[in-house]
Formats: structure tokens, C-alpha cells, sequence
């Protein structure tokens, strides 16, 4: 009886140690490198995973695309082509939507687009806003997006392409009544533009008249918890290099 038992524990120790114990290491090793590469991917990639100049069939610029979202032109509206040279040098494209009994005291929007596709894709909100609001519109065309050079998107690119918009309306065109508008990631943009101008910018006190956003978000770490899975959200913070904390730069202008 003892023996029987002895053998019985042996053969359980030597299933342990042969087999068990290797299966078990073998696969943390591969959840592990699993892990690892999942993690490598998304810190690399992770702004082609937010930006996207072109989506689906249409293509990056504006002038490609269905008829109705090509030129302000199709809309028998009176508008300016603008090309806005930024801090680091880089050169965006924006529409300028003239109001025809407007000048430089009508009110202007700055229109921040959202993550996907060219300014083309927004012309019928834009059109919508010109005719009901009756102002001047600068629909801004992010790096890397349609006519604006090919340079990859990145938040601290985006942040100087509002800024240089900004200052370009004031400094260049002479507006006196600017409106910032951002929708979806367009949101983000606005809401850093407005902290911008209270915290950093030269311009005159009183210019920017209001800040509208629609559609938008917090920040992308919340984002994240939201549209991926789960395990995505657990690696967020070792490998999450976007931010676009929106609630922060809420927060803090409650505080001022």
C-alpha cells in the first residue's frame, strides 16, 4: 500500500515537472510575446490608427471627389484658395468662404475637420453654416490631408497647423470676430486653439468671440476604453503617446 502510493505520487511529481510545468511556461512565453508585439504595434502605428486622409473609395483631395464635395464653386459661393505656412514650416490648405455683404467685421468661422478624409467632405455643413449664420468660413485642411503638404498628421502637428489658422485670420486676413468650430477630433483642436490663445498667444484679448464643438471627446485614453478591447485598454498606459486631453484643458479653464 505504501509502495503503490509512492509510486502514485511519483508518477503525479513527474507529470508535473515534464509535462505541465513546461506547457504552462511555453504559453506565458507566448502570451507574453504575444503582449509584447501587440504593444510594439500600437505604439508604432498608433497614429495611422487615428488619422486617415483618405477613406474608403474617395480620394485625399478634394478636387477628386463626387461632384457637390469638390469646390465651394459648385455652391456659387465666392471663395479664396489659401495655402497657411505653419511654425515648423510646413504649408496647410484652407478655404476661405467670403460672405458677399460681409468684410472684415463680419464674423468668421475656423472650421476644424474631423479624423477622415479631405475639406471636400465637409462642404455641405459648411455651406449650411455660410447661408444660415451669414459669415465668412475657413475651412482648414490639416498636414498630410488634401491640398496641405504631405507631412504624416501627429497631434503636436495638428496643434501648430490651429495655431498657425489662428494667427493667419488675425494677422493676415484681419478678422475681428473669429468663431472657432471643431467636430470629432476637429473638437480637440479647438478646445487646444482656445487654451492656446488665452495662455500663449500675442493676439489682441477679445478677438475669439466663442468656441462651438460637436461630436467630440475627452481625451483618446478614454476613447480607447470606449471603442477597443479590453486588453488594448490595459496596455494603454505603457504604450498611449496621443492625448488630445480635452477634459483636462476643461477642467482647467473652469479653474481660471
Amino acid at each position: 500500500m505504501s509502495d503503490t502510493a509512492t509510486l502514485s505520487n511519483n508518477d503525479g511529481g513527474s507529470i508535473l515537472s515534464n509535462w505541465i510545468i513546461p506547457i504552462l511556461w511555453k504559453s506565458g512565453t507566448v502570451i507574453v510575446g504575444l503582449t509584447a508585439i501587440i504593444a510594439g504595434l500600437l505604439y508604432k502605428k498608433q497614429n495611422s490608427l487615428l488619422y486617415f486622409p483618405e477613406i474608403g473609395g474617395i480620394p485625399r483631395r478634394s478636387r477628386n471627389n463626387p461632384r457637390r464635395y469638390r469646390s465651394p464653386q459648385e455652391y456659387d459661393i465666392p471663395f479664396e484658395e489659401q495655402f497657411i505656412v505653419c511654425e515648423d514650416g510646413v504649408s496647410i490648405h484652407a478655404w476661405l468662404l467670403k460672405y458677399s455683404d460681409g468684410d472684415k467685421n463680419t464674423p468668421v468661422i475656423l472650421f476644424f475637420h474631423g479624423n477622415a478624409g479631405n475639406i471636400g467632405l465637409r462642404l455641405p455643413n459648411a455651406v449650411a453654416m455660410y447661408n444660415h449664420l451669414k459669415c465668412h468660413i475657413l475651412l482648414v485642411e490639416y498636414r498630410g490631408y488634401g491640398d496641405s503638404d504631405s507631412v504624416p498628421p501627429t497631434e503636436a502637428g495638428l496643434k501648430l497647423d490651429a495655431e498657425a489658422s489662428l494667427n493667419f485670420a488675425v494677422k493676415t486676413l484681419q478678422f475681428q470676430q473669429i468663431y472657432i468650430f471643431g467636430r470629432s477630433l476637429g473638437g480637440g483642436v479647438a478646445l487646444h486653439l482656445m487654451d492656446y490663445y488665452h495662455t500663449k498667444s500675442q493676439l489682441p484679448k477679445g478677438v475669439i468671440k466663442g468656441i462651438i464643438v460637436e461630436n467630440t471627446f475627452l481625451s483618446i485614453s478614454k476613447m480607447v476604453d470606449v471603442v477597443m478591447p479590453w486588453f488594448v485598454s490595459a496596455l494603454k498606459g505603457f504604450v498611449l503617446r496621443i492625448d488630445w486631453n480635452s477634459e483636462r484643458l476643461l477642467f482647467d479653464s473652469d479653474k481660471n
